[in-house]
């Protein structure tokens, strides 16, 4: 599988290297790759990915970090795993309801959709740069930008924020 990667964000050559290996580790798992070998000139990004070096950067940390939002949920209906506060916990026990896990992702149920894949916030924004102003992108609305994701299948709490920042800091608009 070969892809091309544009960033919106200044990288330093590990950094650009590691969010390549994260992208295409993601494209090749909702692909249904169960085998995945990837080379790499950069052996601090090897370390760091067999666990032999430690990552410094928060940012590069592969996997769910305890700031996504989908984090308690996953511990919750995998492992049944709580937040200590009892309030935290009984918020998330009750919207553990609405979502379900099938292979390893975390999707939400809808009443008025298919099955909602649910994306960390940076993947969010991910998907509405490309609807937005995409290779087919139409450059509309708040409102309609958030729906369209919405109806593509997915999900994350900010949508509708994020669609709103993206749009307000599109200069062509």
């Amino acid at each position: 599988m070969e892809f091309a990667i544009k960033f919106d964000f200044k990288a330093s050559n590990n950094k650009a290297e590691y969010e390549a290996l994260a992208l295409g580790m993601k494209m090749a798992q909702d692909a249904g790759a169960s085998h995945l070998t990837a080379y790499f000139d950069s052996q601090l990004i090897v370390k760091q990915v067999t666990g032999e070096y430690e990552a410094k950067d928060k940012s590069m940390v592969i996997g769910l970090d305890d700031n996504d939002w989908r984090a308690p949920l996953l511990r919750w209906l995998e492992e049944g795993h709580l937040l200590k506060k009892r309030w935290e916990a009984t918020k998330i026990k009750t919207r553990a309801t609405r979502f379900l896990i099938q292979g390893d992702m975390l999707y939400k149920k809808s009443f008025t959709h298919p099955l909602l894949c649910c994306l960390s916030e940076r993947e969010g924004v991910h998907v509405l740069g490309e609807i937005y102003s995409g290779c087919c992108g139409s450059h509309i609305g708040t409102w309609a930008l958030a729906n369209k994701a919405l109806r593509v299948g997915y999900f994350w709490p900010t949508m509708k924020q994020d669609a709103r920042e993206l749009v307000s800091k599109c200069e062509r608009c």
